[in-house]
């Protein structure tokens, strides 16, 4: 399979791929662990507020959020949702669904489009045994 650009993530020495996101989806990718369950659920909202508006994109420039990374997060770079669309199917590219973004990187017809937020995400860290926000 085909590797993702650096537009996607940055390979890391272990073989894993850090995804590049929207910067308070990469912080609480990076830094929920050591974050008691209130600044969890703060930066789990800012993340997803991030990821919704770059869901309302719609141009070539800004073509929105249709293809997320492991953990349900848009990729934040234009260059990279394209892509995923030009690479369906790849490991990296978890297709939302057509739906999810207006053309060029969907079919959704109007701004409002398909995307949704995360639901039930589990706590990490300490709170990990005290379910999900």
């Amino acid at each position: 399979q085909q590797p993702p650009p650096s537009s996607v993530c940055e390979m890391q020495s272990d073989g894993s791929c850090k995804s590049l996101l929207n910067i308070r989806c990469s912080d609480w990718r990076d830094q929920a662990d050591s974050w008691d369950k209130g600044k969890q659920e703060e930066y789990m909202s800012l993340c997803m507020a991030q990821d919704c508006v770059q869901s309302l994109e719609h141009s070539n420039d800004e073509p929105g959020c249709r293809f997320l990374d492991d953990h349900g997060f848009c990729y934040a770079y234009n260059s990279a949702q394209l892509w995923c669309k030009d690479h369906a199917g790849n490991k990296y590219c978890h297709d939302g669904g057509s739906d999810w973004a207006q053309p060029p990187l969907g079919s959704a017809t109007q701004q409002q489009t398909g995307w949704t937020p995360l639901a039930s995400v589990p706590y990490r860290g300490s709170f990990s045994s005290q379910g999900s926000m």
